[in-house]
């Protein structure tokens, strides 16, 4: 069964760029994949590593974890855990707290922004927060609340 994902993205002679949430991954792109045994649609989205020298589809994702939209954060997430490392394309925020070393990655801005928020209010700790291709950073404040 084609998930509802694939049948409602177009295929054309162009490789296109998938943009997921808030983040782009210009490792993803649809394009024809060779079908085998079972099920593999031409629209699923693939993803590709340079280091591992591997490129996945991610129908996996779609049809057995029915990750729909999130399909593409999903593979990333586990890419990393099982490898440490994301795939190509695929960039983080960090929230660093400057007092203590805790600190977390995470592909979407308000994951990341909410984390630091949360730190700085229960630790009264300040928290820098920047994406891993941006020179530019933020700062919450971990001012006393009254």
């Amino acid at each position: 069964m084609a998930s509802p994902l694939s049948r409602s993205l177009p295929l054309s002679e162009a490789t296109r760029t998938f943009v997921a949430g808030d983040y782009p991954c210009r490792c993803v792109t649809f394009k024809s994949v060779a079908a085998v045994a079972g099920r593999v649609s031409e629209n699923d989205p693939t993803v590709s590593c340079e280091r591992c020298g591997r490129q996945w589809t991610l129908s996996y994702e779609l049809d057995e974890l029915m990750a729909g939209n999130r399909a593409v954060e999903q593979f990333a997430l586990d890419h990393e855990r099982h490898t440490g490392h994301y795939p190509d394309g695929v960039s983080t925020w960090r929230a660093t707290c400057r007092q203590c070393p805790d600190g977390v990655e995470r592909l979407s801005e308000d994951a990341a922004r909410r984390w630091a928020r949360t730190h700085a209010r229960h630790t009264r700790h300040d928290v820098t927060l920047h994406h891993a291709e941006s020179e530019e950073t933020s700062l919450i404040e971990g001012a006393d609340e009254s």
